[in-house]
């Protein structure tokens, strides 16, 4: 019978913990088959927004001013018909692209993986001063990124020196984690290779893990414990990811992006009274998260009753017989 007992418990628990709590789940989703060409200089919420069915997310140019020039593109892809093309091209200083969800996650672990593919250093006409292919790619709050360049983020640096950096620390202090991904000529584009970034957002630290074939299987470790500093960059949530192409006075060839995902805990608070995060007001004694008569029964049941040691009229609860 003790053992029956014991059991039910355990299934109560079970029970209570799966209401209220956060639960892994896709926050952010796409190959970009499905999103068109997007307007530059489009903000939050317009109509130039892309959404589809098939996908999770909005999709759309930064509204960072002056800033724009990123598009769909079939000229590359890793698993699908199309990809997200970032560069510096005419009219704009920098390409960015923006990926967001109006609900992320603010505690728990936080998964984003993308591929990212670099383009031949010959992009550009010869003519050109010229750098070479090199992007960002960001993650953090919507609000944040879509508007300004932060001092301080989450993210990594797939750069023109064949080199991929890691944010870590106070004021974008890039560590270099991998030394020539690629070895491409003028004319002979990079390979897909596959990143994922696993963020404590809880604790504001995350790894990062590489893929040099652009798989899954491949992943392997190549960076710990990357702080960020949550009161410096003003992220409330992790919801967003932003692809660009970094602005110089020279031309930037295209780095390309597909099969971006983010996923983590989304909280989503207690669905009815008794779920873990309840709050009960000081009076509700019988925590039906109401303050009625049934809480003023549980007084008067008790009115006058006294546990005084100093008092002999009182009850000693404490004399064990």
């Amino acid at each position: 019978m003790k053992s029956c007992k014991t059991n039910l418990v355990l299934l109560v628990i079970a029970v209570v913990m799966l209401n209220g709590v956060a639960q892994a789940q896709i926050i952010l989703s796409q190959n970009f088959d499905n999103t068109g060409t997007f307007a530059p200089e489009t903000r939050l919420g317009d109509t130039a927004t892309g959404d589809s069915t098939t996908s999770v997310g909005k999709w759309k140019a930064s509204g960072q001013p002056g800033l724009g020039g990123s598009l769909i593109t079939a000229a590359q892809s890793y698993s699908s018909s199309q990809s997200l093309q970032v560069a510096r091209v005419a009219g704009y200083e920098t390409g960015q692209f923006i990926g967001f969800v109006d609900e992320g996650a603010i505690r728990g672990t936080v998964e984003v993986s993308f591929r990212a593919k670099r383009a031949e250093a010959g992009w550009s006409e010869p003519v050109q001063e010229y750098e070479g292919s090199a992007a960002w790619l960001l993650v953090g709050d919507s609000a944040v990124l879509d508007t300004q360049f932060p001092g301080e983020f989450i993210g990594l640096r797939i750069w023109n020196d064949n080199n991929v950096y890691v944010i870590d620390g106070g004021n974008a202090v890039l560590v270099k984690i991998l030394d020539q991904i690629d070895t491409p000529g003028w004319q002979t584009p990079g390979n897909w290779h596959a990143y994922k970034l696993v963020i404590d957002a809880t604790n504001q630290v995350y790894d990062v893990y590489y893929s040099a074939d652009g798989t899954d299987a491949g992943y392997t470790q190549v960076y710990n414990d990357a702080h960020y500093d949550l009161a410096a960059i003003g992220y409330n949530q992790i919801n967003c990811v932003r692809a660009e192409s970094p602005y110089f006075n020279v031309y930037r060839g295209p780095v390309w992006f597909d099969d971006v995902l983010m996923t983590g805990e989304i909280y989503s608070g207690p669905s009815v009274c008794g779920d873990q995060g309840t709050v009960y007001l000081s009076l509700d004694f019988n925590h039906d998260c109401y303050v009625n008569m049934g809480d003023f029964a549980v007084i008067a049941a008790q009115w006058l009753w006294c546990t005084d040691p100093a008092s002999s009229a009182c009850d000693q609860y404490w004399i064990i017989n």
